[in-house]
C-alpha cells in the first residue's frame, strides 16, 4: 500500500505515534538522508507517505480515532467490490409461484418456509 498523508514535521511526528500505538510497535526514525521513520514494517517518509503491506484497518482507524485523513491511496490488492464476482450472485433471491388464471405470488428466499 502507498498511503499520501501530506504532512510535515510536527503532523508527521503525530502520525508515526499513532501508527505506533495502533500497532503497538515502537517507531524508529532512519535519520539522513531519507528522513523516514519505520513502524512494524510500514515506512513513513517526509512527506507523511506510509508505504508497505496493505493494512486498511489500520489506516480506518487513523482517520476515525485520529483524524488523520489520506489525501491519497493506493493497495496492492483490491478492495471489496461493489460488482459480483459470481454469476449466482445475479440470480433472484425469491421463489416464484404461478397461481393460475396468469397471477403468479413471490416469496423471498427463507421467508415462513
Amino acid at each position: 500500500m502507498k498511503i499520501s498523508y501530506n504532512v510535515t514535521g510536527s503532523k508527521r511526528k503525530e502520525l508515526v505515534q499513532a501508527i505506533s500505538r495502533e500497532l503497538e510497535t515502537e517507531a524508529k526514525y532512519c535519520g539522513a538522508p531519507g528522513f523516514a521513520y519505520e513502524v512494524g514494517g510500514l515506512r513513513i517518509d517526509r512527506d507523511g507517505t506510509v508505504s508497505g503491506p496493505d493494512n486498511r484497518g489500520l489506516i480506518a482507524d487513523l482517520e476515525g480515532l485520529y483524524s488523520l485523513v489520506p489525501t491519497e491511496k493506493a493497495y496492492e490488492t483490491a478492495g471489496i467490490s461493489a460488482t459480483p464476482s459470481d454469476e449466482s450472485d445475479l440470480e433472484p433471491r425469491y421463489t416464484e409461484e404461478e397461481l393460475g388464471l396468469g397471477l403468479h405470488h413471490c416469496d423471498p428466499i427463507g421467508e415462513d418456509g
